[in-house]
């Protein structure tokens, strides 16, 4: 799979992390209006990495069984994982194939 691509990110008031991306294809990729290309896989899934720090080393938290492009980190898994909430998230997302599993990453940091 190819790396998912533009992260967006917002915080609720409750500090809920909502993090939306845009998936790939290599399959009928190509630009039509109002129409979303073929997902080229049997079902869409992605597992999202959340980082202690900008070196992406030690992983925090992955989430997973995520079946649209778009996950939820609660201020509850933020500061269990952390200690406190977080303003700035170091991400890797990777699409999920059936046949190879982990594609390429998005790999980003986001800061709210």
């Amino acid at each position: 799979c190819l790396a998912p691509c533009y992260l967006n990110g917002s915080r609720s008031a409750a500090n809920d992390w909502t993090l939306t991306w845009i998936r790939r294809t290599r399959v009928g990729g190509a630009w039509r209006d109002y129409v979303d290309a073929s997902l080229g896989e049997a079902s869409e899934a992605y597992e999202v990495d959340l980082f202690e720090d900008g070196t992406y080393t030690t992983v925090k938290r992955t989430l997973s069984g995520l079946s649209s492009a778009s996950a939820i980190y609660s201020s509850t898994q933020q500061v269990a994982d952390f200690g406190s909430n977080q303003a700035t998230l170091y991400v890797k997302v990777y699409q999920l194939s059936q046949t190879v599993g982990r594609g390429y990453p998005l790999i980003t940091s986001i800061t709210r």
